[in-house]
């Protein structure tokens, strides 16, 4: 079977958009717990939505000049209250990077965005329109050989409309029956009111794509990742990635849920008491208001994480012998906030490929196993070689910053994860 790559498929047509600074929306994000209170409150009704429509064909492709005139979503809304525009300045390409610095595509309304959903082409029924009736649509992409990382964000006049989509297209996967390409629905990802993970990988041969389509509200954001994947083995770490990016997307997609962006309970304005800050240091050093991992850390001249905003902060530290250890926690006055200031730091570490030190290299890991953290390495030539690991960890409105300057074998990264964990239990308190 020949090789097919997504970019084989994209209307080369685009055009490039340059959005409003990303800071026009950090305030408009969503906490976490709020997004799960919202997918508690519209599960029964997006439950109903998806049997009405499960049977029916998506409508005629096409943007919408406007919202028609609906009924009732649930809780009560009529079609003309659901925002239906995109706001100026959506962070849509956050973490998008293009390999070898090769352009990024958007974001825009005409800019490349995810393959085409074409599941099940062979069966007589046509390919699944997406995005279908739409109201409006910004896609952003960064690709390269074998490599293709899309996003689209689309309205659509009010939630049915939306949960239409998604059942539409999953019920299209249900009815795929056996061929070359294989589509498969994976478990939720359950971000968002409701979320579908697809994959599309072949029979023979590597290649396809790993999609996942969020909704809040009236407003899907659909993920793709395109590359080498085999459903059997590396098909699950991309739907791991997939999810991070839909998971930090989705926050500022609270524009789009029935509550909105305001309310709620309101964000804690200092730290816990009993932080245990220090937890697994022999005598560390606390410093309590002080942010000593953002007031320090340096990556090749730049200290991203020097002006931030910051309602509390904690700090501790152990120095000495082999091993040297510092741990900082950021709480923001809400949960976008701290969205940014992680953002802001795995920027400038992937703009920061060799380090400050001559010999050293500097990557970004992502979490495994469940850990929902990533961690920047600077490894230094050496006999043995040393490195420096950073983990970043957001909980709710606050960010556990924790720097270990130690050896570089194999287990260092799980071994400091691990060091951190009585601090990341303390903070889960921070959600309720």
């Amino acid at each position: 079977m020949p090789e097919q790559t997504p970019l084989d498929l994209f209307d080369p047509g685009a055009v490039e958009v340059t959005p409003l600074p990303a800071a026009e929306v950090r305030r408009r994000g969503d906490r976490r717990r709020r997004r799960r209170a919202a997918a508690v409150s519209l599960g029964a009704a997006a439950a109903v939505a998806v049997v009405a429509v499960a049977g029916t064909g998506l409508v005629d492709q096409g943007r919408r000049s406007a919202p028609p005139a609906g009924s009732p979503s649930s809780p009560p809304q009529s079609a003309d209250e659901w925002r239906t525009d995109i706001p100026s300045g959506f962070p849509l390409e956050r973490g998008l990077r293009a390999p070898e610095g090769d352009p990024i595509s958007g974001p825009g309304a005409r800019a490349r965005g995810i393959a085409p959903l074409d599941i099940c082409e062979d069966d007589g029924n046509g390919p699944a329109q997406w995005p279908g009736d739409y109201v409006e649509r910004l896609a952003a992409s960064a690709s390269g050989p074998e490599l293709l990382d899309a996003r689209e964000l689309v309205t659509f006049p009010d939630d049915r409309a939306a949960t239409a989509v998604l059942a539409t297209i999953r019920d299209r996967v249900a009815r795929c029956g056996d061929g070359d390409t294989r589509w498969t629905v994976h478990e939720s990802s359950g971000v968002g009111d409701e979320s579908l993970t697809l994959s599309r990988t072949f029979e023979l041969g590597l290649g396809g794509d790993v999609y996942q389509l969020t909704r809040v509200g009236n407003a899907i954001l659909a993920v793709d990742l395109g590359g080498e994947w085999d459903l059997g083995s590396t098909v699950p770490a991309g739907i791991e990635d997939a999810s991070a990016t839909s998971a930090d997307l989705v926050t500022a997609m609270c524009v789009f849920a029935v509550e909105g962006c305001d309310g709620g309970p309101e964000e804690p304005s200092e730290l816990p008491a009993g932080l245990p800050i220090g937890a697994g240091m022999s005598d560390p050093r606390v410093f309590p208001g002080r942010a000593l991992l953002a007031e320090e850390l340096e990556l090749c001249g730049e200290r991203p994480l020097s002006a931030v905003d910051a309602v509390d902060a904690r700090s501790a530290r152990l120095a000495g012998g082999e091993t040297s250890e510092t741990r900082t926690v950021l709480l923001f006055s809400e949960e976008s906030v701290a969205d940014d200031a992680q953002a802001a730091l795995v920027s400038s570490a992937q703009r920061c490929p060799r380090g400050d030190v001559p010999g050293s290299e500097v990557e970004v890991l992502p979490g495994t196993d469940g850990w929902p953290g990533r961690t920047i390495r600077t490894t230094y030539a050496g006999e043995p070689p040393t490195a420096m690991l950073v983990h970043v960890v957001r909980v709710g409105p606050a960010l556990l910053l924790s720097e270990s300057y130690a050896g570089a074998g194999p287990d260092a990264v799980t071994d400091t994860r691990d060091l951190i964990e009585p601090q990341l239990a303390a903070l889960e308190e921070l959600r309720d």
